[in-house]
């Protein structure tokens, strides 16, 4: 009672199909998604899409960090018109292993 499911692929868990679920949420509420990172952004998409047919107005993404080469804040800001919020950006990662922020 009171949660939003979805499925959808993901590229950090290299998975086909992730099941997620979203409790304590029901029509008319107003809600800030809080994930760990945007690749491609997909699951937040999804995520959104799922709360918004529900009736719940998303009102902001909030993210530690996006691998800001994988394209993940353009494509859900495109799909969806929430612009993410993330605390790190990261530009590049090289094959050496360092972060360019």
């Amino acid at each position: 009672e009171n949660v939003v499911s979805f499925s959808n692929a993901s590229f950090t868990m290299n998975s086909e199909e992730v099941r997620s679920h979203i409790g304590f949420v029901e029509a008319g509420m107003k809600v800030l998604l809080v994930d760990d990172v945007i690749a491609h952004g997909t699951t937040a998409v999804t995520a959104i899409n799922a709360l918004q047919a529900a009736g719940i107005e998303v009102v902001g993404l909030a993210v530690l960090f996006d691998k800001a080469w994988q394209g993940g804040r353009e494509r859900i800001k495109k799909e969806t018109g929430i612009e993410p919020f993330s605390l790190i950006s990261i530009q590049e990662i090289t094959p050496e292993g360092e972060i360019r922020l």
